[in-house]
């Protein structure tokens, strides 16, 4: 089986201003890979190459395969999204039209994927926002972006792309803005998600112990830069690269423990 994300040699400049050098990057199917660095670090522009979604000001090159099929780095997001990919952003709020209630936005991607009448498609709606924690579905339904929590959104989006069946999932730093109860609630919702689907997760965090508790797998960038690549437990316990080494060094001993 080919693996769900193949990135290699990615460059992203901007102005003739290389921001990401050469960056190599694969997750299996069923895997879940912490994309790891400091702000400024490139990740998140590695994301919106992967995504499609880089602004008109950014150059893209290099290569990408998903699910084995050749994707051209420059093209724009719509052909990703009928592949199956989709993503949850730091900033939920910004990914969901405020002027329209959860329920007609979330009835509207189950529809499109899977071939529902209107009363099913809202019951379905209904079954995931649970599956993914939210207490009353039916009052979230009738609300609208505006009304709802940080934790209540990220869980909002993650239904989203439950309900496009999303085969790879890139969760862009989506847990830094909540408390440690939404964060951990986002991060089971995450973790289940991709063992009852096998779908493939990129997950997006400048905070080792938050990916330690999710990932399988870690590739660490640095100025742009893959500076290490190793499964979660050993970058933990044998960080190679100076960088690695302070990352780990940063994150609470207790908390990389508990993960």
């Amino acid at each position: 089986m080919p693996p769900a994300l193949a990135l290699r040699n990615l460059t992203v400049s901007v102005r003739g201003k290389f921001l990401v050098h050469g960056i190599d990057l694969t997750v299996d199917p069923g895997e879940r890979v912490a994309l790891l660095g400091a702000s400024g670090s490139g990740k998140s522009l590695t994301a919106a190459a992967v995504l499609g979604s880089l602004g008109p000001e950014f150059r893209a090159s290099g290569s990408l395969t998903l699910f084995g099929v050749p994707v051209d780095v420059g093209s724009t997001a719509a052909r990703r999204t009928a592949m199956g990919i989709a993503a949850v952003y730091q900033d939920s709020r910004s990914a969901l039209n405020p002027l329209v209630t959860i329920a007609a936005q979330l009835t509207l991607a189950v529809r499109r994927h899977h071939e529902l009448g209107a009363r099913a498609a809202r019951a379905c709606v209904a079954e995931l926002l649970a599956s993914v924690g939210i207490d009353d579905p039916p009052r979230t339904m009738a609300g609208y972006a505006a009304q709802l929590s940080g934790g209540q959104l990220q869980r909002v989006c993650i239904a989203l792309a439950l309900a496009c069946r999303a085969r790879l999932l890139i969760a862009d730093e989506p847990t830094t803005a909540l408390d440690v109860v939404n964060q951990a609630r986002v991060l089971d919702v995450l973790r289940d998600y991709g063992d009852a689907e096998r779908a493939a997760i990129l997950f997006i965090t400048h905070d080792l112990a938050v990916a330690a508790s999710l990932c399988d797998r870690a590739v660490v960038l640095q100025h742009g830069r893959v500076v290490e690549q190793a499964a979660m437990h050993d970058l933990i316990e044998r960080p190679g690269h100076e960088y690695a080494r302070a990352l780990v060094a940063s994150a609470a001993p207790r908390s990389l423990a508990c993960a």
